[in-house]
């Protein structure tokens, strides 16, 4: 095949995944649950929403900041945060996020070693956040599986994993660099400066104030879309249904590292969110539908203030690259 299509086809696929997933989801929803599940959106949800998701990208800042050694101001930061939150989605497995960030990041004088390592460490704290955030589920479990301990051991095994890859990291990149294989002297310098970031950031003080900003990271996003699906639902709030809720958006949320993903994650994860939902027990009707409802209004959200601060922040560089300016 000609590289140019294959090219057009890895292009083209993510709108087919939508499509497909989308037209086979919604075949068999009556137009009434269209209606009712829109009429249920108020301004209130909304505004709670987007409360708790500004509240979440200033945790967010915040543990980038940590991260960066505190090395780039609050603004800039706060910009090149909204960018990242809404390029999650955008192509598969994170790869836009991480370039957004490097880029922008490099451009306030972080080097691209030290940008990879920040974004792949708010990774792990995010798995480790995730694993604390679901643990109370297992206590409350009323899913197809007879025993909550396997849902237990495979958080405590996730969250084990993550605390692993912090503690051994840099040991194994720092084992790497000595090994100075011939004409590779650019990689044995990129494997020792990801080494040394983190063993600067390996102190237990700032890693558990990390894995506590991480943790209220996801409390808020959680809670912003939780209080969408109550609203949707017409149920009453309860830490029950929040804490099974949360398994559903974990779900979701690990589609955005598939290598194939639907166009702007939609398809791939609303039937993450939907198969999640069934296998907890939770009672949706339709909760493909409501996925899909929660999924673009919080994409219509975070791509309008994300596009936002990146026009700002590609405003600012044409104008410092611009002579005479401050």
């Amino acid at each position: 095949m000609n590289p140019s299509h294959r090219r057009f086809l890895l292009r083209l696929a993510p709108l087919l995944i939508s499509l497909t997933i989308l037209a086979y989801a919604f075949r068999g929803i009556p137009k009434e649950n269209w209606k009712s599940s829109i009429e249920s959106l108020t301004f209130s949800l909304v505004a709670v929403y987007i409360l708790f998701s500004l509240i979440g990208t200033g945790f967010r800042m915040w543990r980038f900041s940590v991260l960066l050694s505190h090395r780039i101001p609050v603004f800039d930061l706060l910009l090149i945060t909204l960018v990242q939150n809404f390029s999650v989605d955008l192509l598969p497995a994170r790869t836009a996020a991480l370039g957004f960030f490097t880029y922008f990041t490099r451009r306030r004088g972080i080097d691209w070693e030290e940008g990879v390592s920040g974004f792949i460490s708010s990774i792990v704290y995010d798995v480790l956040a995730v694993a604390l955030l679901l643990s109370p589920a297992v206590l409350i479990w009323k899913g197809e599986i007879a025993s909550p301990l396997p849902i237990l051991a495979g958080l405590i095994l996730l969250a084990g994993g993550a605390f692993l890859f912090l503690r051994a990291v840099p040991w194994f990149l720092g084992l790497l660099s000595q090994l100075k294989p011939a004409q590779r002297h650019r990689l044995q310098s990129t494997l020792t400066k990801a080494a040394v970031y983190f063993q600067v950031h390996q102190s237990p003080k700032e890693q558990t104030l990390l894995l506590g900003i991480s943790f209220l990271i996801k409390l808020c996003k959680y809670l912003s879309i939780y209080v969408f699906f109550v609203g949707l639902l017409h149920i009453r709030p309860g830490f029950s249904s929040f804490f099974l809720f949360n398994f559903a958006v974990a779900a979701a949320e690990v589609s955005a590292y598939l290598p194939i993903q639907g166009l702007a994650g939609f398809g791939t994860w609303e039937a993450a969110f939907a198969i999640a939902v069934n296998w907890v027990g939770v009672p949706v009707a339709d909760p493909f539908l409501v996925a899909f409802i929660i999924h673009l209004i919080t994409q219509a959200w975070e791509y309008s203030i994300g596009i936002a601060a990146f026009l700002i922040l590609s405003f600012r560089k044409r104008r410092a690259q611009q002579p005479g300016s401050f």
